[in-house]
């Protein structure tokens, strides 16, 4: 938004779809960052049949390898590198607190004293404390703080306030509002790519608090212990045979 609105109304008129836009985002950003509860909901039933087939596939493996270990290697090892210590070379892993800029810091104070003087008093303290929060850190974007105002904050002019002083505040919190905007979007994409996999185990496990989801939570429960078990019932039977094999291979020693 760097075009500065040419009409108080087409700032209220272009500011609106992206308010009211910033609480669906931030609802489905909140849905798919519960999508693992779901898995880790799953998980724990079937917990147990899970690590019965860990310690199976582990003894598989282990008698795998007894029955046919790998050749030595005959290749000296590679040397070893000594970490350049002399160079100053700054460990990557290692975060750094940034110090937000002296004009951020300030625009911060400025926002926060209008909204304090402003439009407080129309909110409850809860909302008050969680608008401090963000404005107070650095990191947070303001827009986030905007977003918990209701929309007549934005549309009426806080009192005193003229026609041109009304622009030109919305022009502000338009840029702030359409960058948190911006971020909401690319969070939620970028947790839709993570959680792809499991948004159908997470229908099924939210809607299980109807009769018929419940049911059908059951049913597939069952189905994925079932695999389990088989599975289970696989590897037992391969391992009956390994270990068959590993006796007559003790034998013959």
């Amino acid at each position: 938004m760097s075009d500065p609105f040419p009409s108080l109304e087409a700032a209220i008129a272009a500011l609106r779809p992206v308010y009211h836009t910033i609480g669906a985002l931030q609802a489905r950003r909140e849905e798919l960052r519960a999508v693992p509860l779901a898995q880790a909901f799953l998980d724990d039933l079937l917990a147990s049949d899970q690590m019965r087939l860990d310690a199976l596939i582990e003894e598989q493996a282990a008698l795998e390898k007894r029955l046919h270990p790998k050749p030595k290697s005959t290749l000296p090892p590679p040397p070893r590198l000594r970490p350049d210590r002399d160079k100053g070379v700054s460990d990557p892993t290692q975060s750094r607190t940034m110090t937000p800029p002296a004009d951020h810091r300030l625009r911060r104070r400025e926002l926060k004293k209008l909204l304090v003087f402003g439009f407080f008093a129309q909110l409850d303290a809860e909302v008050q404390a969680e608008i401090n929060g963000i404005i107070d850190d650095g990191a947070r974007p303001l827009g986030a703080a905007l977003a918990l105002l209701g929309w007549d904050a934005f549309e009426q002019p806080v009192a005193g306030e003229g026609h041109d002083t009304h622009l030109i505040r919305l022009q502000d919190w338009g840029e702030l509002l359409c960058e948190y905007h911006n971020t909401l979007e690319r969070e939620v994409a970028a947790d839709l790519r993570q959680v792809a996999g499991s948004l159908a185990l997470w229908e099924r496990w939210r809607a299980r608090e109807t009769h018929d989801g419940r049911t059908a939570w059951e049913a597939y429960v069952e189905r994925e212990r079932g695999r389990l078990q088989q599975a289970i019932t696989n590897v037992e039977a391969n391992l009956r045979l390994l270990r068959c094999a590993a006796a007559e291979k003790a034998a013959c020693l």
